[in-house]
């Protein structure tokens, strides 16, 4: 049995978040994916990956999201997968796994974009074991959802400095460490 997580980064313009990417040209297109898997949280084999995804509809990235998450043009050209790759990828890295987490919205938005890349998402078993563990956070600490928005509002009790805010994979060694330091309260 092992477990993963799982993060991403996808297309935003300024002021897109607080509009609910409402306008018919803003889609929430995946751009950076970061996953982890592991056998427990006391494992010392932990396997990383770290994707980047080529967006179908808004191919050239805004400038609000490349100075948010430091993903460049250049690397979503140069290493940038299609979609379908990528969710392919997913389905290979996850392969037995039990339960993956997440810390928000990360489910649906992989199925909006599985519809926007018209690919049927009961194809993908790895969907299912997705877990959003925010509301489980809410319950068990004194963070509002608010806090609990983005991974970079994880609080570790030991700060790792190399752990960049908006990298999928830094913010998904984030839920890790924080899981880690907080398992006897979630019992996941």
């Amino acid at each position: 049995m092992s477990y993963g997580i799982i993060d991403l980064e996808f297309t935003a313009w300024k002021g897109s978040q607080e509009r609910s990417w409402c306008f018919n040209w803003e889609h929430t297109e995946i751009i950076q994916i970061g996953v982890i898997k592991f056998k427990n949280f006391d494992s010392k084999k932990i396997i990383l990956k770290k994707l980047y995804v080529k967006p179908l509809k808004n191919k050239i990235l805004s400038f609000y999201i490349s100075k948010l998450t430091h993903i460049n043009q250049k690397q979503i050209n140069d290493y940038g997968l299609n979609f379908l790759q990528s969710i392919n990828e997913l389905e290979r890295f996850f392969f037995g796994v039990k339960k993956i987490y997440c810390n928000g919205l990360d489910k649906k938005i992989l199925v909006k974009n599985l519809k926007y890349n018209s690919i049927n998402n009961n194809t993908y078993q790895f969907l299912k074991k997705i877990f959003n563990i925010k509301v489980l956070l809410k319950k068990n600490s004194d963070l509002n959802l608010q806090d609990l928005k983005t991974s970079g509002a994880l609080k570790l009790k030991k700060n790792n400095k190399k752990l960049k805010k908006h990298d999928a994979l830094s913010d998904a060694i984030k839920i890790f460490l924080f899981l880690k330091e907080n398992q006897d309260k979630f019992y996941l």
